[in-house]
């Protein structure tokens, strides 16, 4: 067992303690090929979740400031990061391009950085120069509802009630799109995704009803 399948095996069983997943539409992702992972940003834990829900591998493309933290490097190392900084992002794009020409799943977090209010933010364009540079591979939209007013979000809301039941988090894989599409064109289908997913979170939540801002994610 590597070191990614045990990290996978352990993330897996200690997200059970805490989460019931509901996971839809695992069979868009490609058994093989390049595949370029496109999700909302809600919470600290997000990456944790793909990792878990994919079926493949995944390279997860995080902020070099975390990256940089002494215990954090040694797994994220391990597990095959790519660090990514907001002045110099072109040396990252380029890791990127590389990583799927060889066939790898990678995963961005196109908002660039976590939602402060739930709702969702504007997509950069940063990923199209990695996409545009590859020539074979599909951009797979992801949707994560549940996870915004957890504690690992901004907007957490502790509550003892809420600490005595697993939450209900969603994760929807969409369709696969070219790698020539914008970011706007994502975006619009993330919205679509989470609209789809938030109503199967909120069943899974026995239809429990919560006040959130206008267009954010289910908590």
């Amino acid at each position: 067992m590597t070191t990614l399948d045990l990290a996978r095996w352990a993330a897996a069983r200690l997200l059970a303690l805490r989460y019931r997943l509901d996971i839809r539409d695992r069979s868009h992702l490609p058994e093989t090929g390049a595949v370029l992972l496109l999700s909302n940003h809600a919470s600290w834990i997000d990456w944790l979740l793909i990792g878990v829900a994919s079926p493949r591998p995944v390279r997860f493309v995080i902020d070099r400031g975390i990256y940089r933290r002494w215990y954090w490097r040694w797994l994220l190392d391990r597990v095959g990061v790519v660090p990514i900084s907001r002045r110099r992002p072109r040396q990252a794009l380029a890791t990127i391009a590389e990583r799927l020409e060889s066939g790898e799943v990678v995963c961005l977090f196109p908002e660039g950085t976590i939602t402060r209010t739930g709702a969702l933010g504007e997509f950069r364009p940063g990923f199209e120069r990695a996409a545009r540079a590859v020539r074979r591979g599909v951009i797979l939209p992801v949707a994560i509802t549940g996870t915004w007013g957890s504690q690992f979000s901004r907007g957490r809301r502790l509550r003892v009630a809420g600490l005595l039941r697993r939450r209900a988090i969603g994760l929807r894989f969409g369709r696969p799109l070219g790698l020539d599409v914008t970011a706007a064109e994502v975006q619009e289908r993330v919205v679509e995704l989470l609209a789809g997913s938030e109503d199967s979170v909120e069943r899974a939540s026995h239809g429990a009803c919560r006040s959130r801002p206008p267009g954010a994610f289910a908590a």
